[in-house]
């Protein structure tokens, strides 16, 4: 009883001498934990970012770990697991290559599969999940599959890397993510996408028949899906040579120099999807070919440099905060200083990236397609959540993947899956945010070019996130010297800003670039808005279906009329892909070549014409859907001579009406008894694999009409069976 009264004095003395929260706080605060062989004194700058964000920051020397005479990943995981609830340990950050705090190489595939890209993964994932077992068959191969089971694994501990030994480098990095970390929102709302072609349809690679892969396309999914809406701006730079280039718009043609001319400017977000190396990403080009070969040959294919890491250590400083890299092998660590590590080097605060081949499949078009644009995607999903650091996007979206997505990719190895897991790492600062609170009060820019002709007036418009416009100003300042004309007038309504400038008729054809300065007290944001200056539109084009009316399958007929000779044509259509489909794009006539593909998924077809005439009438094409009325968008017709300028650049909107359902149904009613069944299937059977030379051929049973009775034309019939 005496003890029992002696502690209870003691504890009442102990309160009374120490505020309570002293004795509690540090207990709640998050653990930011620092394990390193280096001096904590070269992460000054980040510890006290840190500790001003609330989290209490602990510095373990690699050195002090426990361990037996072999040294490894496995000593470093159990210190974690002993220390995690203690220290209440929410991130990890890793200073030093693989040779000072080394990474777990996990086997994606089972003992006896043989791959040469299924390959032993080096992961800090591995330092993320501490309580799960990675070897469930104990044979000393961690993570095989399906040995070891789905890498299902929960995130207990958000983990980065600086990925360096040198003490000066390592400082200037702690300094960079410091800087991001003290960076408001608004600042941040920025995105930088890099789209570049990464396969052509009927493409073969490692003896497989590709299909035709767009980054352009992967990262307007990403903006429209996810960040569309939310305060964001962004500049686009999607491929524009070769002989079929991204058709969707941008801002610049994305090469080497357009690329390299944005590393000093401020990005919150860059996402980039190319082929890559440890040490460079690179895009793919058809630079030859005719309309008439459907598929580019290895010889008909380049592959020019797009930025490397001597590009990013040796030029300017980069002041991009979180960086995606949809690339193969950017982050492996044995490369020494390869692209990933060179990009954290020069100013990134965090480097997401793969440390070996990464799969995804080339027809990849959604989440449930699998592969490594599905665990990007789910990454910038968590990422554009107010308050989710880079760490926690990352880890989520690999757990979700294994959940939900693993199975997806039917392209490449079910182990594949299993890699994408372990390859996806994280270089840089694991607790930064894209945004902490919301982007109020930033420019949402959804399209940051704008195209006029001299003597009209340029109009560009931008919505303003947000309601509190307090202390923000506006002030547009043209790129060159000699754009004195082109200061426009800024006027701000509501949640709108409007730029508005009138081109003088002197003014030659070219790019220019308006420079949108975003004041907030002493700070500003900077935004690049492309002014395309282009000739007046000498050009028309028409839809013609006959009565006026488009019953299903039937040919539509277009025509375009320009009033000088080009070299070729692009015209993209955009359409509303719930409304109506488009099922073929046909060639014109024998004296053009027409290259041509439609993705009914963002209602987008592209045209490309070479061998244009004065008048040429363009292109074919039917569609199927629906019955009523809509409308195709005529959003970019440029004509070309031998300099890659345009012409004639025209949008236009064409209401177009489809017949009635029974003139659809009676197409596949071929014995006319009122209805579509399995006798009329019967009958388009008994003609399958007839062409136009065949005796038994009949227009009637060709229902997409493309000269051939095929299963696509019996798909089209069972359809009027099913509604």
């Amino acid at each position: 009883m005496k003890k029992t009264i002696n502690f209870i004095i003691l504890v009442i003395f102990i309160l009374t001498i120490v505020p309570i929260h002293k004795v509690f706080s540090e207990e709640q605060k998050p653990c930011f934990l620092i394990i390193s062989k280096h001096s904590q004194a070269l992460l000054d700058e980040l510890v006290k970012s840190k500790e001003a964000a609330g989290f209490q920051v602990k510095y373990i020397n690699i050195d002090e770990i426990p361990h037996d005479d072999n040294f490894g990943p496995k000593d470093i995981r159990i210190f974690l697991k002993k220390n995690k609830n203690a220290w209440n340990i929410k991130y990890l950050l890793i200073v030093g290559t693989e040779d000072t705090v080394p990474m777990m190489y996990c086997s994606p595939a089972s003992e006896g599969v043989v791959s040469r890209d299924l390959v032993d993964t080096p992961t800090d994932f591995y330092y993320s999940s501490i309580y799960d077992d990675w070897d469930k068959d104990d044979d000393g191969r961690v993570g095989e599959y399906p040995d070891d089971g789905v890498a299902e694994h929960k995130a207990d501990i958000f983990v980065g890397r600086i990925p360096f030994d040198e003490p000066k480098t390592i400082s200037e990095i702690s300094k960079s993510m410091a800087e991001f970390d003290s960076l408001p929102d608004f600042q941040k709302a920025k995105m930088l996408f890099g789209g570049a072609m990464l396969g052509f349809q009927g493409e073969v690679w490692d003896d497989k028949v590709m299909e035709r892969t767009d980054g352009g396309e992967y990262c307007e999914k990403i903006y429209s899906e996810i960040f569309s809406g939310k305060g964001f701006s962004r500049y686009r730079l999607y491929e524009k040579d070769g002989f079929l280039p991204s058709p969707f718009q941008c801002e610049e043609p994305l090469n080497a120099e357009t690329f390299g001319y944005q590393i000093p400017n401020r990005y919150g977000l860059v996402l980039w999807t190319a082929h890559g190396s440890p040490e460079h990403i690179v895009r793919t080009v058809w630079n030859s070919g005719s309309a008439q070969k459907s598929s580019p040959s290895k010889a008909d294919l380049s592959q020019p440099r797009l930025l490397n890491s001597t590009q990013m250590m040796t030029g300017a400083k980069t002041r991009w905060g979180i960086v995606v890299s949809a690339s193969c092998s950017t982050s492996n660590p044995s490369a020494g200083t390869g692209l990933g590590a060179s990009v954290i080097r020069a100013g990134a605060s965090a480097y997401v990236g793969s440390t070996r081949v990464a799969w995804s499949p080339s027809y990849w078009r959604k989440l449930e397609d699998g592969g490594m644009d599905t665990i990007l995607y789910l990454f910038c999903q968590y990422l554009s959540t107010p308050g989710t650091s880079v760490g926690q996007a990352i880890a989520q979206a690999r757990v979700e993947f294994a959940k939900k997505y693993f199975f997806g990719d039917i392209e490449d190895p079910i182990e594949s899956a299993q890699m994408n897991i372990y390859n996806f790492n994280l270089y840089g600062d694991p607790s930064a945010c894209l945004i902490k609170g919301d982007a109020g009060g930033s420019v949402e820019i959804l399209e940051p070019s704008i195209s006029a002709s001299p003597g009209e007036v340029a109009k560009w418009e931008a919505n303003i996130s947000g309601d509190d416009l307090t202390g923000n100003t506006f002030q547009v300042i043209p790129d060159k010297q000699d754009m004195s004309w082109a200061v426009p007038e800024v006027v701000v309504t509501g949640n709108k800003l409007v730029l508005t400038a009138e081109i003088p008729l002197s003014v030659s054809p070219g790019k220019r670039f308006w420079i949108l300065h975003q004041k907030r007290g002493d700070l500003s944001s900077q935004i690049p808005i492309v002014l395309n200056i282009v000739p007046k539109p000498e050009a028309s084009f028409e839809f013609s279906s006959g009565d006026g009316v488009i019953i299903p399958f039937s040919r539509v007929k277009s025509s375009l009329n320009l009033t000088q000779k080009t070299k070729y044509l692009e015209v993209t259509l955009k359409y509303d892909p719930d409304k109506i489909k488009f099922v073929s794009i046909g060639q014109p006539s024998k004296k053009s070549d027409v290259f041509s593909f439609f993705d009914n998924h963002f209602g987008l077809a592209y045209i490309r014409v070479s061998g244009a005439s004065e008048v040429l009438p363009l292109i074919n094409f039917r569609v199927m859907k629906f019955t009523g009325k809509t409308s195709i968008d005529v959003s970019k017709i440029v004509a070309m001579t031998d300099r890659p300028e345009a012409l004639a650049i025209q949008s236009k909107s064409f209401e177009i009406t489809i017949g009635e359902k029974e003139l659809w149904i009676s197409r596949a009613d071929f014995d006319k008894s009122g209805k579509v069944d399995s006798f009329d299937l019967a009958l388009l059977l008994s003609r399958i694999g007839c062409t136009k030379q065949d005796p038994k051929y009949d227009p009637i049973y060709d229902l997409d009409g493309n000269g051939l009775i095929d299963f696509v034309d019996y798909s089209l019939a069972f359809k009027r069976i099913s509604g």
